[in-house]
């Protein structure tokens, strides 16, 4: 099974086992709640994930001045996740405004 596809299932199985796990009047309610917590905390790993990935990317780019460089690491460091979704759609997407740049290999 896809890694993508394992992520999903868990996602919409988790607010039911929740459910499961809690014998009170309430536990439906409190296990789909506690399942909103797992996909939240879900969706702030990959979050943050991609915004390492950004920096990273970002620092290993050689662009065409040090202070364009200097300028996006501040970009992505300061508007977070934000600061990584400009980032990605400027610079890292093909065809963006500043594809032609590459990455150096050492």
């Amino acid at each position: 099974m896809k890694p993508l596809a394992l992520l999903g299932l868990l996602v919409l199985l988790a607010p039911m086992v929740a459910a499961q796990a809690v014998d009170t009047p309430w536990g439906e309610v409190a296990g789909w709640f506690a399942g909103l917590g797992i996909i939240g905390v879900i969706i702030a790993i990959l979050a943050f994930v991609f915004w390492v990935w950004m920096l990273v990317d970002a620092i290993m780019r050689t662009f065409k001045s040090d202070v364009e460089k200097v300028i996006w690491i501040l970009v992505i460091i300061f508007l977070n996740l934000l600061g990584a979704i400009i980032y990605y759609f400027a610079v890292r997407l093909p065809g963006g405004r500043l594809a032609a740049t590459r990455r150096t290999r050492t």
